[in-house]
């Protein structure tokens, strides 16, 4: 059972057209979350709905499509990482948000791929790379609501100056400067 699907309880919601056009509102820094599917190929998404939750034990949240190729991995409890893009990663942030047509392979063409220790796709020159298990997921209506439990940072020491790539109101943008 969903989180709102309680037949007992009868409630209003904002209208979803109302409601997306408010979220496009709420500037976020914009990641790609990515696993490895049961074939061991890739897979991968943009994401913006991304967040600490505790940083003892370190965690973090992600929310993920549950219809998505990543949904699905991430159901089965695979690894996964969350990699934070710079200003430059726009063109990689439109290819895994869907905007470019391409299928999850032709998406992890562009970009330095590594492997993560858990097996997972890393994205090398990201500003940072969280390495994570499953905690826990809650279906929430069509997407899940993911923890992840954060077994590894990638944090590269001279990246801190780099411009960072944000989403706001249908548009990518950069925050940030570059002391270079």
């Amino acid at each position: 059972m969903s989180l709102f699907e309680n037949p007992a309880e009868p409630r209003a919601f904002a209208p979803a057209d109302e409601f997306r056009r408010g979220m496009r509102r709420l500037a976020g820094g914009v990641t790609i979350v990515a696993a490895r599917l049961a074939d061991g190929s890739p897979c991968g998404l943009a994401a913006t709905a991304v967040c600490s939750v505790t940083t003892e034990p370190a965690a973090l949240l992600t929310c993920v499509n549950r219809s998505s190729s990543l949904g699905s991995v991430i159901a089965e409890g695979m690894p996964f990482t969350v990699n934070v893009l710079a200003a430059h990663h726009e063109e990689l942030a439109r290819a895994f948000g869907g905007m470019l047509g391409l299928d999850q392979t032709a998406r992890f063409l562009a970009g330095d791929w590594r492997e993560a220790h858990n097996g997972a796709p890393r994205l090398a020159d990201a500003l940072v790379s969280f390495t994570c298990r499953v905690a826990r997921t809650v279906d929430v209506s069509s997407h899940l609501v993911v923890i992840g439990e954060v077994e590894h940072v990638n944090l590269p020491e001279d990246d801190a100056a780099r411009p960072h790539l944000i989403y706001h109101n249908g548009t990518f943008r950069q925050i940030g400067e570059s002391s270079a």
